[in-house]
């Protein structure tokens, strides 16, 4: 099962994102199988797969698998886990894309709480996320808002 969840994050990143859903899915599959759907490899398996489909497209799909391992990863890595940071961020992001500002909101605003709580206001990471919580004021047309989150990027280096 590892080496098929390997496997299919390099066609990922390959670009060959059939081969990576294939394979993903096949790790899935038997990750749940050997050790239970509730198992955090299974957690990091459902986001890999969910980035795939976000490279397809497939952004329903994406948000179903992100929030499987979103509820996995709450329940056994605890409240202050950059990886549960990340499942936010991407569901923040695909919020965003279509248009549903409120989700991309309530998920960006935790990602960023969770990255500030661990690696601070400067990491690469939080900047990063505040970025995407700027664009989603930008798009609300709430200009003074997405200005101070821009400012915030700027000002700790990120441009």
């Amino acid at each position: 099962a590892n080496s098929l969840h390997n496997l299919g994050n390099c066609y990922r990143d390959l670009c060959e994102f059939d081969k990576s859903a294939e394979c993903l899915t096949k790790s899935l599959t038997l990750l749940s199988q050997n050790y239970g759907v509730e198992n955090e490899d299974v957690a990091d398996t459902c986001h890999c797969l969910a980035e795939t489909l976000i490279a397809r497209c497939e952004l329903d799909d994406a948000i179903t698998y992100l929030e499987r391992a979103l509820a996995i990863r709450r329940k056994k890595l605890g409240a202050l886990d950059l990886n549960i940071a990340s499942t936010l961020y991407n569901l923040a992001m695909i919020s965003q894309t279509k248009g549903n500002w409120s989700n991309a909101m309530k998920y960006g605003k935790e990602a960023l709480r969770i990255q500030r709580m661990t690696v601070g206001d400067n990491s690469p990471i939080t900047l990063k996320t505040l970025e995407c919580i700027g664009c989603v004021h930008k798009a609300k047309r709430d200009f003074e808002a997405a200005i101070q989150c821009f400012d915030k990027c700027i000002s700790n280096g990120k441009t």
